[in-house]
């Protein structure tokens, strides 16, 4: 099948750019599921600026998607200190 060089670039450019933050969410749910607590916090806020700053170059359906796996993360994280044990 042939596509042009334009419109391949722009799919695999996408996928490049949620691939980062998909990433960095990748590394919160694995941290929140061994609870370790600084390295789930840290990747949300590296989540959060990477899509922040990529936030109008994605299309509207991958902007929802990650808004809600963002936002999701950070309810399950409200009052999340060393001091409670989430999953024990």
């Amino acid at each position: 099948m042939w596509r042009s060089r334009k419109r391949g670039a722009a799919v695999f450019g996408f996928k490049r750019k949620t691939g980062e933050i998909d990433a960095q969410l990748t590394i919160v749910a694995n941290s929140l599921a061994n609870n370790y607590k600084d390295a789930a916090r840290d990747g949300l806020k590296e989540a959060r600026r990477l899509f922040e700053a990529l936030e109008g170059e994605l299309p509207e359906r991958e902007r929802k998607r990650i808004s809600r796996q963002i936002d999701g993360f950070q309810e399950q994280m409200k009052g999340y200190s060393h001091y409670n044990h989430i999953g024990w």
